[in-house]
């Protein structure tokens, strides 16, 4: 194979003459020892990452390292360097000036075929391969000419591509020897490189193990601890429950029986022991220990929310008179000894949410206590669909609108989510018409991907993974209808004072035959942060 039609000489689309070349090759040896300024003479070769930061942008190709023979400047844009794994390949547009015309003449005869560079090192190390000096340059901080030339340092220089040729084919046994020599060199470093950081990654993984271990086992402590704490907090409350039980005549059904056949018309029953203090009120009162009216499992929409609950309100309530007459406005004239405030300064009065039944004189006589338990339980879950109610009525009155979503569409949801102001978790709220009709808005053609999907009994999901939650207790003026969408547990604070009324009216529906019974759940909720919960625009087009 002839060495000097190696660098190539073709045409571009265009039909310009482009003359290409390698003045830089990586990793190889100098076909002969470099004599250095410092006093070293070594042989040199290219780090594959030397050009990583050079100076290209004002790179001259010239012949022979002569400035006075320029054939084209990167600034200029006639020459373009591109480094690959090989080396710094450099390519210049030909003119037609003479000297243009005499290179590519040069070229194409096999006078000129070797390439050459011209830069400042600022980074190099010195090693042996063998008996044999080799300088490494590591950095080179400027290129400031490729030339052609008749002598370069690098045989390899004279090489396009390596698959364009037979590499065995252009170098000697020597350069061939010196080569494998440097890539065992390189393998070497590459083989202890790897070993060391094995090393380090071993040691990292055996820390962490250790660490997990030992943060398990804290956690495991901690567990243990608490489920003891647990557990004997359950036999306490266990054990005082057993007390009253023992000390009370009867349950709260027998109470409410007995309000309901009072000379008096009734009374007034609270559960957990609230009360004015007195003797006679707390013999009239449910004792703290009876849990009958908790319900098991069962868990509000409200409760779902991740709103900022105060679950340890407390307080009193005041009773008008000490055997008190009957009626829903004798339980709102009960006054409650104790507001809670909630860490953002907002002032959570208790207010009564409840349900009023009817039964016959002839059903409390004749029914069983499960049939009247079913009637509380009732009563207690209507309070908690109408707290559901006065949450949202207070989230769509003071939540900051984002009047750019106007539409059920992804553009929209995403612009709501960008008004939030918080860092916390969102979740998104509406009634369950619009819901439903968000779950049929397609988020584009091609996946069939939604914009909310259905994931269980009040629960959903958005496109992008945020808690949904619906309900037909939210309720909104007719002809409007919003998304409510924010950090609940930053923007909602609220409390449950875990207090149940339960009142026995005789009286109103005596002449009827008529029992009414009225359940309250003590809560109240407020909206701390404007900010961090917003509103969709009003999305009822029909409006």
């Amino acid at each position: 194979m002839n060495d000097k039609k190696l660098v190539l000489v073709r045409q571009d689309s265009d039909g310009n003459k482009l003359l290409s070349w390698y003045p830089i090759v990586f990793g190889q040896l100098s076909h002969k020892p470099i004599a250095y300024a410092d006093g070293v003479k070594a042989y040199e070769r290219i780090n594959a990452n030397a050009l990583a930061t050079a100076d290209m942008s004002n790179t001259k190709a010239v012949v022979h390292h002569d400035n006075t023979k320029i054939l084209g400047r990167t600034n200029a844009g006639t020459l373009t360097l591109e480094v690959d794994e090989y080396g710094l390949l450099a390519t210049v547009n030909m003119g037609k000036t003479q000297l243009h015309n005499d290179t590519l003449e040069q070229v194409q005869r096999g006078d000129l075929f070797e390439g050459s560079f011209l830069g400042t090192c600022t980074s190099y190390r010195d090693l042996h391969m063998g008996e044999t000096p080799v300088r490494e340059i590591m950095v080179i901080n400027e290129l400031r000419d490729v030339a052609i030339v008749t002598d370069a340092a690098y045989k390899g220089a004279i090489i396009l591509k390596r698959s364009e040729i037979n590499k065995s084919e252009t170098m000697t046994d020597a350069e061939k020897k010196a080569q494998e020599q440097a890539e065992e060199l390189k393998r070497s470093q590459e083989a202890a490189e790897k070993a060391k950081t094995d090393k380090l990654e071993l040691e990292r993984k055996l820390a962490e193990e250790q660490e997990a271990k030992k943060k398990a086992e804290t956690e495991a402590a901690k567990a243990n601890a608490e489920l003891k704490r647990k557990e004997e907090a359950e036999k306490a409350a266990e054990e005082l429950k057993r007390k009253a039980a023992e000390e009370q005549e009867g349950d709260y059904l027998k109470l409410v029986r007995k309000a309901a056949e009072a000379d008096n018309g009734g009374t007034l029953v609270l559960e957990r022991a609230a009360g004015d203090g007195t003797t006679t009120t707390e013999a009239q009162m449910i004792p703290k220990a009876v849990a009958e009216l908790s319900i098991k499992g069962k868990e509000p929409i409200w409760e779902q929310l991740n709103t900022n609950h105060h679950p340890n309100a407390v307080g009193n309530i005041v009773l008008p008179y000490r055997s008190p007459k009957v009626g829903q406005t004798v339980a709102e004239r009960a006054a409650y000894t104790r507001d809670t405030v909630s860490p953002q300064g907002n002032i959570l009065q208790p207010k009564r949410f409840g349900h009023t039944f009817e039964i016959t004189v002839e059903t409390l006589a004749a029914a069983g206590d499960a049939y009247f338990q079913k009637l509380i339980v009732d009563g207690m879950k209507a309070a908690d669909r109408k707290f559901d109610e006065y949450i949202y009525t207070k989230l769509l009155a003071g939540a900051t609108p984002v009047a750019a979503a106007s539409e059920l569409t992804k553009a929209d949801f995403d612009k709501l989510q960008a008004a939030v102001d918080s860092d916390g978790e969102t979740s998104v709220m509406s009634t369950r018409s619009t819901f439903f009709e968000a779950k049929d808005v397609k988020i584009d053609a091609g996946s069939g991907r939604f914009l909310v999907e259905k994931t269980g009994k009040y629960k959903g999901e958005t496109y992008d993974g945020l808690d949904y939650i619906y309900s037909s207790n939210f309720v909104e003026v007719a002809n409007e209808k919003h998304v409510v969408m924010g950090d609940m547990s930053a923007g909602l604070a609220t409390a449950d004072w875990n207090k149940t009324e339960v009142i026995v009216d005789k009286l109103t529906g005596a002449k009827q035959g008529i029992i009414y019974v009225t359940v309250n759940k003590l809560m109240d909720a407020a909206l701390c942060n404007p900010l961090v919960v917003v509103k969709s625009a009003d999305l009822d087009q029909a409006a």
